[in-house]
């Protein structure tokens, strides 16, 4: 059996915080200030190392015409518990059963457009092992509107990457187009970067705004 590679995180999650409980059973990225260390599942470690023996397989040209960088991996899931499971770690997710929401897939759209799953995992890890990034993208469908989640953790050598900018207060943003209106909200919350999306038809900013307002009550 290969060593489980320790995963890094900086965990910045405030003192007193609720959403900085335990879980019992589970290895839960919470906890105070500080530089903790997280052993992923050991599905993780496999998927990188085939990843990376795939490409470790291809030939020099085809190296230089693929797309596709190397460490990158990616996994589906029906359900958030699944994900849970196969990853080795509990992330809370909020979202996942309120009563408010329907299960789409994982980019907002109603639950088998497509194929696409409901729950989907990324990582990227170097080719010694290291996992540096990960997240977790969901989706839900809530009285037409479209509902996106991506919970980020990102770590490499006891330094975080990729997941500045967000503190506990969440930062909002709003976008829109000629077909649409979107709010986003950015937090953090014990050694999680949340980014939480609702978008709806044009005309609909009242209703985005009010249920952005209420899934990151939640939080």
């Amino acid at each position: 059996m290969k060593k489980l590679v320790a995963l890094v995180l900086v965990l910045a999650c405030a003192a007193g915080m609720s959403a900085c409980g335990d879980k019992s059973g589970d290895t839960a990225l919470e906890g105070n200030t500080q530089t903790e260390t997280l052993l992923l599942g050991q599905s993780v470690y496999d998927a990188l190392e085939d990843e990376w023996a795939a490409f470790d397989r291809l030939s020099t040209e085809q190296k230089m015409l693929s797309s596709h960088m190397p460490g990158n991996c990616h996994e589906n899931f029906e359900d958030w518990t699944s994900c849970e499971a196969f990853l080795g770690a509990s992330i809370p997710n909020p979202l996942e059963d309120m009563d408010s929401l329907e299960k789409g897939t994982y980019v907002g759209m109603p639950e088998g457009f497509q194929g696409a799953p409901h729950v989907r995992a990324d990582w990227y890890g170097t080719r010694d092992g290291d996992v540096e990034r990960l997240s977790v993208q969901c989706g839900y469908m809530c009285n037409g509107l479209r509902v996106t989640l991506d919970a980020r953790l990102c770590a490499g050598n006891g330094h975080a990457h990729g997941c500045g900018g967000c503190g506990n207060t969440p930062r909002i943003t709003e976008d829109s187009g000629e077909q649409y209106c979107a709010s986003s909200a950015c937090l953090t919350r014990g050694g999680v970067q949340y980014n939480l999306r609702v978008v709806g038809g044009a005309g609909m900013q009242n209703e985005v705004r009010e249920t952005l307002e209420e899934l990151l009550s939640g939080f």
